[in-house]
């Protein structure tokens, strides 16, 4: 193993053994953070609930020592013991007199206005067949029905004082939720019967109520074992005893709560909240799923850290093999990558991008040495196969030239046909602009000969186009299709306009138009689609279709020949080609040439 190798491994593992330390020692600290956390939190939410358990507790204290005042004013005139001695001491089957109705609601609605919360009040006496509730918020005094939810406990009486549950009074008008004490009668004797007032504890309710949602905290107030009052469904039992002024888990029916009672009894009443220990578990530990976060945090931020310290060691080499794959994808193909990787791995594909980039060298010579021949070939080919057609065709224009009118302009028809034929025997294939467009000239001549000059011709070239080459015989056809299929001899003015000019992405553009016969539109669209397809017949291997082709064929894609109607009628040829120069040392008969630049 090379000393490279061997600091690379230490390296490596070195950085390994330091993230493993630092995982456990922030591990540690996470621990002891989260259960100092987790303390602080959980005590922070016991004081709270044990503050609002000391105001339940005064609460209720308040409600009850309230009763003794309203309670005594009972028993503070001279009129009113009168009137209860005799309420409570002389039995009736039949309801008071309405004098009588009067005078005890009179009492009541006095004693209700020492105290604000007070809901209603009852009189119940034993004796009495119909006994009476007075209730605050109307004024009203009513009969107690048979069905009174406090009649059960009225009956059994036996303190002087009795607090009872929380009970739900109604009336055919209103409905009153509240806290319910029982006062006696005083010593007249051996009377019976009891002063019932009834609290309203919205304020109680509010109390047991944390902003903070908790779903199973409640609490509950007891006095002898009964239960007074709850702030859930129904009070809580518990599997073990609880004592006032202390907390701890108990159980019940199987789940751990968190219970704790207040030092305040008021009147012997325990007064307690409870909590599922669970919620209070995950209340407590909010701090410390944010420490969790922070922690995780840091952890994957070191994990990014080792692992962008790991990429970086080899970033170089990648580098190295990124920038010769850039080189190689811009057909520098003889570029060849250094093997002197520290790397196996990269050494490996290093040799492998080599060999391929050799491989595609080759191959891509053997291409481009095949494409220029097989180019050359069917060039030569669609040459061969032309020259004889125009042959044909000028020797016809001899036959109907001589059969119409004799002798006469004879001579310089053959001298324009000699012209044709010098340019076509033994040159090259591509030759400058003006050289073509002379050419189209001489045969322009020779067409409007055969029709007694009565066609009109037009050139508009710009003058930039000049200075380009183009394959020979581009506008021959497409003069000749003119002549054969698109002259109207019934038009007084017939002519022909050959425009050129500079295109955009290195393209010339010329166009060949007449006002002749035109063609249909569907017809122009098959035969559109006809100059695309591959010459299978003699008669298809010169005219149009071969110009097209060899278009394509010298100059690529988009090159060719389009159709088009002429606006105001005949025909129009678009004709595209490359901006190529002419190279004036290539010899004769070769199709040597380069791009514009």
């Amino acid at each position: 193993m090379n000393t490279k190798v061997q600091k690379g491994l230490f390296a490596q593992f070195g950085l390994r053994w330091m993230m493993a330390v630092f995982l456990i020692v922030s591990g540690m600290i996470a621990a002891i953070a989260c259960q100092y956390a987790y303390q602080q939190s959980r005590s922070a939410l016991l004081q709270e609930l044990d503050l609002r358990l000391q105001r339940v507790a005064t609460e209720y204290e308040n409600l009850v020592d309230d009763f003794w005042s309203l309670y005594i004013s009972v028993f503070s005139h001279q009129e009113d013991m009168l009137f209860f001695y005799r309420y409570y001491s002389q039995p009736a089957d039949q309801a008071l007199p309405s004098e009588e109705k009067v005078e005890l609601r009179h009492i009541l609605s006095e004693m209700a206005l020492r105290d604000g919360a007070v809901q209603w009040i009852a009189v119940y006496a034993p004796v009495r067949q119909v006994n009476y509730i007075y209730f605050t918020a109307d004024g009203a005094l009513i009969e107690m029905p048979e069905d009174f939810a406090y009649r059960s406990e009225l009956d059994v009486k036996k303190d002087r004082m009795e607090i009872y549950p929380v009970k739900n009074v109604t009336t055919s008008e209103s409905s009153y939720l509240g806290l319910a004490i029982a006062g006696g009668v005083p010593s007249y004797g051996n009377l019976e019967g009891s002063v019932l007032a009834n609290y309203n504890i919205n304020n109680l309710v509010q109390l047991c109520q944390i902003e903070s949602q908790m779903e199973s905290l409640q609490f509950d107030i007891t006095a002898d074992g009964i239960p007074i009052f709850s702030s859930g469904q129904q009070a809580r039992q518990w599997e073990g005893e609880i004592q006032p002024g202390t907390s701890g888990v108990q159980d019940s029916a199987g789940q751990k709560w968190y219970v704790s009672t207040s030092e305040i009894c008021p009147h012997g009443a325990c007064i307690s909240y409870s909590i599922s220990w669970d919620e209070l578990v995950w209340k407590a530990s909010a701090s410390v799923r944010m420490i969790l976060f922070f922690v995780v945090f840091l952890w994957v931020a070191a994990a990014v850290v080792f692992y962008q310290f790991m990429v970086k060691r080899i970033q170089g080499e990648i580098e190295v093999i990124r920038g010769g794959l850039a080189r190689l994808g811009s057909n520098e193909l003889d570029y060849r990558l250094p093997m002197n990787f520290r790397q196996p791995e990269l050494t490996v594909i290093a040799g492998s991008i080599n060999q391929m980039a050799a491989d595609l060298q080759q191959m891509i010579e053997r291409v481009y040495d095949y494409e220029l021949r097989r180019k050359e070939a069917e060039l030569q080919e669609l040459q061969a196969k032309f020259n004889p057609h125009f042959l044909y065709n000028t020797l016809e224009i001899f036959r109907a030239r001589c059969y119409e009118h004799g002798d006469e302009e004879t001579a310089d028809l053959i001298a324009q046909t000699a012209a044709n034929f010098r340019s076509l025997i033994g040159s090259r294939n591509f030759i400058p602009m003006q050289e073509e467009l002379n050419a189209s000239k001489r045969y322009l001549s020779l067409g409007r000969a055969r029709h007694d000059d009565e066609v009109e011709v037009e050139y508009d070239i710009d003058t930039r186009v000049l200075q380009f080459g183009i394959i020979r015989n581009v506008f021959q056809p497409l003069i000749e299709n003119y002549f054969e299929h698109g002259y109207d001899g019934e038009k007084e003015e017939n002519f022909i306009r050959i425009r050129g000019e500079l295109a955009e992405d290195g393209l010339i553009l010329f166009e060949v138009e007449d006002n002749g016969q035109g063609m249909p539109a569907e017809e122009m669209k098959q035969l559109n689609e006809r100059l695309h397809a591959p010459i299978r017949t003699e008669q298809e291997s010169y005219g149009l279709k071969n110009l097209h082709q060899r278009l394509r064929l010298f100059y690529g894609d988009p090159c060719g020949l389009v159709l088009c109607p002429r606006a105001g009628g005949g025909l129009k040829v678009e004709v595209r080609v490359r901006q190529m120069k002419v190279d004036a040392s290539a010899p004769e008969g070769s199709t040597e040439k380069t791009a514009q630049s």
